[in-house]
């Protein structure tokens, strides 16, 4: 009798730092979404280690640069502690690529089945429920059959106030 074995380990850091540049990059920005005085939609860009109230709506942009096109690509996004998704319920789409956009409690993923060389930035929206000071883990994106090709970006901390 014949038996196999396999063994994944999975490592994360508070202080995870973002990959140095290669042919898959991605970068996480978070923006406050408010209206002005005239009722125009806008974004504020948030700076690590910023503070949010609950309630607010905070969209995240996560921005995928590569130097080549790449098929089957998987994107995960762990939520900050105290977040909720404003999609509830996972679909495919079209926006910027087509994608399925997989919602959990405690991440976004997304499945890409084609990426273009260049730029695509994939958005959704968050919102802070609870009060506290809340670590975020690191984005990650990977080719699905070409593991090695992948990067990450840095974790950081979010302060939720209540209001």
């Amino acid at each position: 009798m014949t038996d196999f074995a396999s063994l994944s380990v999975v490592y994360t850091s508070s202080n995870a730092q973002a990959s140095p540049d290669g042919p898959l990059m991605i970068k996480r920005e978070y923006f406050l979404r408010f209206t002005d005085e005239n009722n125009t939609p806008k974004l504020r860009p948030l700076a690590e280690n910023s503070q949010v109230n609950a309630g607010d709506e905070i969209e995240v942009h996560l921005t995928i640069n590569t130097t080549s096109a790449f098929e089957y690509v998987a994107v995960n996004d762990p939520k900050p502690t105290g977040f909720e998704s404003e999609t509830l319920l996972s679909r495919w789409t079209r926006n910027p690529v087509s994608m399925y956009e997989e919602v959990r409690d405690a991440q976004t993923n997304f499945f890409v089945s084609w990426l273009p060389a260049g730029t695509v930035t994939l958005k959704y929206v968050l919102r802070p429920t609870t009060s506290g000071v809340f670590h975020v883990l690191p984005a990650q994106v990977q080719s699905m059959y070409a593991p090695e090709f992948g990067s990450h970006t840095a974790a950081g901390t979010f302060e939720v106030k209540s209001k």
